[in-house]
Parts: structure tokens; C-alpha cells; sequence
């Protein structure tokens, strides 16, 4: 790490949950082997483990990412979602006809 520290995993980064899962066989319920994998001692790869749960939802909220994910979300310039307006009924008809006007030829 820029400090001097050595990384304990409470970035929680997509390649280094790939590298350990798919590349060493590793379960990410398996503490001891986790830090075993990045080099630090059992407590503290726990301490880096609670740091994440105490602090990544809100850096990645404060980033404008998704607090759960860390992946970008969509802009909403502020504006809440909408729920999608249900599609408008057809128009009656004002000559009582059920045929488009599409399917009449002018003669």
C-alpha cells in the first residue's frame, strides 16, 4: 500500500476474489487460507474484512457507485426513479369502425 502497509484485502476487488477463487482454489469462508493468500496474519485480514463492511458501502456510495456492488450506476441528475407509465388505451373510434384508417384507400 502507499504507506508501507501491506493490503489485506479490504478493497474486496473483483481480481483478487477471482485470482483466489478461480486460479488458487480458495474459499472466500476460509479466513486462515485468505490470509494466508495476501500475506498478513489471520487478524489482521479480519480487521481489513470489518473495515470493508464498516466503510464500503459508504466510499462507494460517496464515489457514485453502487454501495453493494461497486459498480457504476446509471445518473439520475437527482431525480428519483419513475415507475414506466403503463402504454395508453387505443382511442375510440369516432365512426365506430374497428378498421385503421391505414387499410382504406381514397378513390
Amino acid at each position: 500500500m502507499p504507506d508501507g502497509s501491506r493490503y489485506d484485502g479490504r478493497y474486496i476487488l473483483k481480481s483478487d476474489i477471482w485470482l483466489a477463487t478461480a486460479i488458487h482454489k480458495l474459499s472466500l469462508q476460509d479466513p486462515e487460507a485468505m490470509a494466508e493468500y495476501y500475506g498478513v496474519t489471520l487478524e489482521q485480514y479480519l480487521a481489513g474484512q470489518e473495515w470493508a463492511r464498516e466503510n464500503l458501502p459508504r466510499l462507494r456510495r460517496e464515489a457514485g457507485l453502487d454501495p453493494d456492488t461497486g459498480r457504476p450506476v446509471e445518473p439520475t441528475n437527482g431525480v428519483e426513479a419513475q415507475p414506466a407509465d403503463p402504454p395508453p388505451m387505443p382511442a375510440p373510434r369516432r365512426n365506430g369502425h374497428k378498421a385503421s384508417m391505414v387499410s382504406h384507400r381514397v378513390r
